[in-house]
């Protein structure tokens, strides 16, 4: 159970459309939970009674580890993490909207590009025909000189995760597509893709990288934010 001074609890929410901060919005989502003396076991439990989604949809959860590392700044919610724990903390339908609205301005910032930030394609598209040239120009140098002993290709890498990650049957964090997990060390990915934004660690993308999964499913996503330097290397677009 959760417990908080007195003096804390009688404190006014603040206004989501001032939350400007991940640190701001977690504290806001700890007094709300606090609010209602909720645990992290009591929360997971209540989001497990919610309507499923959509009437036939899948369960709501908030695993504790995931809520854990929401109310504490670690990560930023998904959309769907969200939603289920304004729900359970009494927050439905159109009050919810100031909160996702609040969300949505920290996952994707105005300033974040649409173009993935971690492909040698589309760093080349937003510097321009000078870099281009630039590079072009070093690497025909390099070619001349003898130190380009040979071009780079795309093909399967070997990256490091981070930390455990649940993997996905799509690129997306949703409940719905969760299928295993893989632990952190080593691991082979055989392509990226875009997909669902994704704020994670202070750093926000919409990469996701294809891998297998601990139990041996192949073909599984997880996002490039668990990925060493979140870089996908070498690894060719998936197709």
């Amino acid at each position: 159970m959760i417990t908080i001074d007195s003096d804390i609890a009688q404190q006014p929410l603040p206004a989501p459309a001032g939350i400007t901060t991940p640190a701001e919005f977690a504290e806001a989502l700890r007094l709300l939970m606090a609010r209602r003396q909720l645990s992290y076991r009591a929360l997971s439990e209540a989001a497990r009674r919610l309507p499923p989604r959509g009437g036939d949809g899948p369960p709501h959860s908030l695993p504790r580890s995931t809520t854990s590392d929401i109310l504490n700044g670690r990560r930023l919610p998904s959309q769907e993490k969200l939603e289920t724990f304004l729900a359970v903390c009494g927050i439905t339908g159109e009050e919810q909207q100031p909160w996702t609205a609040a969300w949505r301005r920290l996952a994707v910032p105005a300033t974040a590009s649409p173009h993935c930030r971690h492909t040698r394609t589309h760093l080349l598209l937003r510097t321009g025909a000078t870099v281009v040239a630039s590079v072009a120009a070093t690497l025909l140098a390099l070619w001349g000189a003898g130190s380009l002993e040979r071009a780079r290709t795309l093909g399967p890498q070997r990256l490091m995760v981070i930390s455990r990650s649940w993997t996905h049957t799509a690129p997306d964090a949703k409940d719905a597509t969760h299928l295993g997990e893989v632990g952190p060390g080593p691991r082979w990915f055989s392509c990226w893709t875009h997909g669902e934004w994704l704020a994670d660690r202070g750093h926000f993308s919409d990469i996701w990288v294809r891998t297998d999964n601990d139990d041996g499913r192949k073909g599984l996503y997880i996002s490039v934010d668990f990925v060493q330097h979140n870089d996908v290397g070498d690894l060719p677009p998936c197709t």
